[in-house]
């Protein structure tokens, strides 16, 4: 398994280092593009990523596949060109360290990949798709990276898009608003910079992220506020964190490790999913499926055997409630028993469907014993032998082994 495959342009940034005795800039050659800067972030915070793009057969493009395998980044979805040469940057910095670009890129290899040059399967196997756009300035690039999110999305991978305005690549502004706006309608989660966010609506940046929140329905935005740090919203809470002072000496790239450790931290939580199925078997399980990765319960699962071992091999685990001890629940015990102990959880649903034989009343925490007394002969086993293991599942569902070491 993936955890974050990125699309996108792959350059050499010449960045300023120095001025010789006529007052030309003397200039460095570093491996750049904010994808791949992004996913070495991730790298760096033992995740598994991988690239998809377009290099050219040129001595830059060797320096960045070796720079991109060095950093632990899966290359075999980028191509190598020999009809068009690799991207070059040009960065210059002021006195406060920002930065003005130039572009050699007409064309570059990174805006000549085709849709049908695109590895689906590191799609298919990745948890989350990332791209920016500098995939959506030209074609083919434009085609493939819009084809390749309809695929992600559809795939039901989170979408991660960092608009990264760069107005020299673009015909002009207008159209550089377009594929930013379209990109962000796209996203489950944003990193955009204060600029941007001006760029775009001319608004504050908490104006910006509530926007990206409420218009564009994404579910977490990150601003970052340069000097000032950055905000985090989502719909329900808000988080403004500050940065020590420092003195820039070179600004390139900030954003993009900022958004690749922010991932990485995402990635982290990891927590389980809580699905209450009753009538909706087919939908439940389509969804699941569609969501690689995904793990979690089915709590007051009704489900068939069939539904169970599909669930269990995708490492769901499923909770069983008072219908259990109903007395029509022959077919209900008979997919019980087919369930993996390891798999198996205990659960009353109070205050509703107590357990027989307290039917008729307010059901209680304290009634998952009679539950335990009904699954535990399915799998030949006493009540507190079962309470035993129900107990470790719960421990490795939630994540509690730190805090509950003696359970494991």
């Amino acid at each position: 398994m993936i955890d974050v495959v990125a699309l996108g342009e792959l350059l050499i940034d010449f960045a300023a280092k120095s001025t010789d005795s006529a007052g030309y800039p003397t200039m460095a050659a570093n491996p750049g593009g904010a994808p791949g800067n992004f996913l070495a972030a991730l790298n760096a915070y033992g995740r598994k990523t991988a690239f998809l793009g377009k290099v050219g057969n040129d001595a830059f493009g060797n320096l960045l596949l070796g720079t991109l395998n060095a950093a632990g980044i899966e290359t075999k979805g980028i191509l190598v060109d020999d009809s068009v040469f690799t991207t070059l940057a040009f960065v210059t910095f002021d006195e406060s360290g920002d930065r003005s670009f130039s572009f050699a890129r007409k064309p570059g290899a990174d805006t000549q990949l085709r849709w049908e040059e695109v590895d689906k399967s590191l799609i298919d196997e990745a948890k989350v798709f990332h791209f920016g756009t500098l995939s959506l300035t030209d074609e083919p690039v434009r085609t493939a990276t819009q084809k390749a999110v309809a695929y992600a999305k559809a795939q039901g991978k989170l979408i991660s898009c960092d608009p990264n305005l760069r107005l020299p690549l673009w015909p002009d502004a207008d159209a550089a608003k377009e594929q930013m706006l379209w990109s962000l309608r796209q996203a489950d989660v944003v990193k955009i910079s204060d600029n941007e966010v001006e760029f775009l609506w001319n608004c504050t940046p908490e104006e910006g992220a509530d926007k990206l929140l409420t218009e564009f329905g994404v579910s977490l935005a990150m601003v970052t506020l340069g000097p000032d740090g950055c905000l985090l919203k989502t719909r329900t809470a808000a988080f403004r964190a500050v940065c020590p002072k420092v003195h820039p000496v070179d600004t390139t790239g900030a954003g993009d490790i900022f958004g690749g450790s922010a991932m990485a931290r995402l990635l982290e939580l990891d927590k389980p999913v809580i699905i209450h199925d009753r009538e909706a078997h087919g939908a439940c399980l389509d969804a699941v499926c569609r969501h690689e990765g995904v793990r979690g319960v089915f709590h007051g699962f009704s489900g068939s055997a069939e539904m169970a071992k599909e669930l269990v091999r995708r490492e769901f685990f499923i909770a069983f409630g008072g219908a259990l001890t109903y007395r029509g629940a022959d077919r209900l015990r008979a997919v019980a028993a087919s369930v993996p102990p390891d798999r198996l959880l205990l659960e009353t649903d109070c205050p509703y469907m107590p357990p027989v034989p307290l039917r008729g009343t307010v059901n209680r925490s304290d009634n998952i014993l009679h539950i335990a007394r009904v699954l535990a002969p399915l799998h030949g086993m006493t009540p507190e032998e079962l309470a035993d293991i129900t107990n470790r599942n719960a421990v490795r569902l939630f994540g509690l082994d730190a805090i509950l070491p003696n359970l494991c």
